[in-house]
């Protein structure tokens, strides 16, 4: 199982929660995940932003071919059943070094000091947790704006 390294919550807005609630469920799922792509998409422009180059990161010269065109949205569909929408922001599958960017790799050594190798030793370059640290503001505003808006507008659909 995935660990979650940042989650974003939209409270407070009671009356709005009251109307979403009203909704169809079909409708407030669309409203939802438009809400929660347009802050992922957020999340994924300043993440590629601060993704390191290949310039003075071992690991990045030997598997990189850009981690920062590699950084992706992606939809974790098996969380839909438990009545969650997550979506998932970070390197894709064929950047799979983006963890090892992240936080590092160290040279590991046998209980006997004989090596047991590692890829490449190299500091950690974390790019994913400060893209989150310096825009979860911005996240949770611009979902909630979204949120508002498409609710009002699908309210004052089914109230004609």
């Amino acid at each position: 199982m995935a660990k979650r390294y940042g989650q974003v919550a939209i409270t407070g807005d009671k009356e709005l929660l009251e109307v979403l609630k009203r909704l169809p469920k079909h409708i407030s799922d669309k409203i939802l995940d438009k809400a929660i792509r347009k802050g992922a998409n957020i999340l994924k422009k300043e993440a590629s932003l601060r993704a390191p180059s290949r310039k003075g990161n071992n690991v990045l010269r030997r598997y990189g071919k850009g981690l920062k065109r590699e950084i992706i949205v992606r939809k974790l569909a098996k969380r839909k059943a438990r009545g969650e929408t997550i979506l998932q922001v970070g390197p894709s599958r064929d950047a799979f070094y983006g963890i090892f960017v992240e936080f590092g790799t160290v040279h590991r050594y046998h209980k006997s000091g004989k090596s047991v190798g590692a890829i490449t030793q190299d500091n950690a370059q974390p790019f994913m947790r400060p893209a989150f640290d310096a825009k979860v503001d911005e996240i949770q505003s611009e979902a909630t704006k979204i949120l508002r808006d498409e609710v009002m507008r699908a309210a004052g659909r089914l109230a004609r």
